[in-house]
């Protein structure tokens, strides 16, 4: 049953694979599981028939040098039993949510009532997700957007924007203990003239983006992002802040391993003599929802920039 005030979404991969292949009627269960199989392989990366040919020797060298000399020193204090004390995320409701955004209800309340596993709401006005297992929420909405007439508003301040953050935050209950210090951004609008020259700059929205660090080691995908317009309105929010916990049991790898896993992932993106990189400790989310400690690899070759997220546990 469709409904436009609420979407339930439950699609699973394996859903969305078989969406996406014409299959007749007439196809039985096992030809169907081949064909599901093969799609799989080619989404797993195990199809092997384009296989490139290897850098050549004297740029192997240089590169694993290069990894070499960039790969942080790692220890068993990564393996830290720290885990998030606070269950932030079982604070988050839709209505709670409206009232610390200074939100009105939505529209069809009272009039309607979204189905108990519904994980987005929206009206004419905004949206709003709630994902509690991925300590996940997004708002955003279309009443609040930068409009002519805040033309020549100030843009708030940096303590402005940080305290109304940080006290909607705390009323969730957020571990702010995990929280890096925030970094708020101006966005502006640049106005030009016949000649292409900018003639006028006006700012539009705030930005607010804070990171995540336990024991100094940055958490990987985990911020707090939000746009505050020039009435000092949070336009849009997302936050992404799962339970922190590192895998009971997790083994710490050779640096060796970890440097020749690194290599086979580069050497089979084509590198050039241009290449560089830099690389840090994180911990980085897994597919079973803990945590395990990484290196993050930033690599820049030419054009095509790219990033690497290489476990140093197990």
């Amino acid at each position: 049953m469709q409904n436009k005030k609420y979407i339930r979404i439950s699609l699973c991969l394996g859903a969305a694979l078989l969406l996406t292949m014409p299959v007749s009627a007439q196809v039985r269960g096992t030809a169907l599981s081949k064909a599901l199989s093969a799609a799989l392989a080619r989404v797993d990366g195990d199809d092997d028939s384009a296989a490139k040919a290897p850098p050549s020797p004297e740029l192997q060298k240089r590169i694993r040098e290069l990894m070499a000399a960039s790969l942080p020193a790692w220890d068993k204090r990564l393996l830290t039993a720290y885990e998030t004390t606070s269950p932030w995320e079982d604070n988050l409701d839709y209505a709670s949510m409206n009232k610390l955004l200074g939100e009105t209800p939505f529209d069809w309340e009272g009039k309607s009532i979204p189905p108990e596993d519904a994980d987005r709401l929206t009206d004419e006005s905004k949206s709003m997700r709630i994902r509690r297992a991925e300590g996940a929420f997004r708002y955003q909405s279309r009443k609040r957007v930068f409009s002519p007439e805040l033309k020549g508003k100030p843009a708030p301040s940096y303590d402005q924007v940080s305290r109304q953050l940080n006290s909607l935050l705390a009323d969730l209950k957020f571990p702010l203990s995990e929280s890096d210090k925030p970094k708020v951004q101006t966005q502006e609008v640049a106005v030009s003239n016949e000649a292409g020259e900018v003639s006028e700059r006006f700012p539009s929205y705030a930005f607010f983006l804070m990171g995540r660090n336990v024991e100094g080691v940055p958490v990987e995908g985990s911020t707090v992002r939000a746009a505050v317009n020039l009435r000092g309105e949070v336009q849009r929010l997302k936050i992404a802040w799962p339970h922190f916990r590192v895998r009971p049991g997790a083994k710490l790898l050779s640096k060796d391993r970890v440097l020749e896993t690194a290599l086979q992932k580069i050497y089979a993106q084509d590198p050039t003599e241009k290449l560089e990189l830099a690389s840090r400790l994180v911990y980085a989310k897994t597919d079973k929802g803990d945590f395990l400690p990484a290196v993050q690899v930033d690599v820049s070759d030419g054009e095509t920039p790219y990033r690497l997220t290489l476990p140093v546990a197990q």
